[in-house]
């Protein structure tokens, strides 16, 4: 069980972030507001999610999520550790379609 009040600078990112959820592994996922799409199509919008490990506050990992209109996650964009560029997501299953 993660004790959010020993998580470095948790409070700051509760406060910057929309939301969060406490993970098995002992990482805190944190949700950036939701943008909607710019441009209407398949995708109905977005939202950063950075990864932070709970003992060390360190941020792991951060990538974009993409959202169809039922909020399902259609596409990532992995930009930390690596930028990875652009990978499709089936919705339906969570693997991987192609990239890009």
């Amino acid at each position: 069980m993660i004790d959010l009040a020993q998580v470095p600078d948790h409070p700051r990112r509760a406060a910057t972030y929309a939301s969060f959820k406490l993970l098995q592994n002992g990482r805190i996922r944190y949700y950036d507001n939701y943008k909607p799409a710019k441009i209407s199509g398949k995708t109905a919008g977005a939202c950063l999610v950075v990864e932070v490990d709970a003992i060390t506050g360190n941020v792991l990992r951060t990538w974009y999520e993409s959202y169809d209109h039922q909020h399902r996650v259609i596409r990532i964009h992995p930009k930390r550790p690596i930028d990875l560029g652009h990978i499709e997501i089936d919705p339906a299953t969570g693997k991987e379609i192609t990239r890009w």
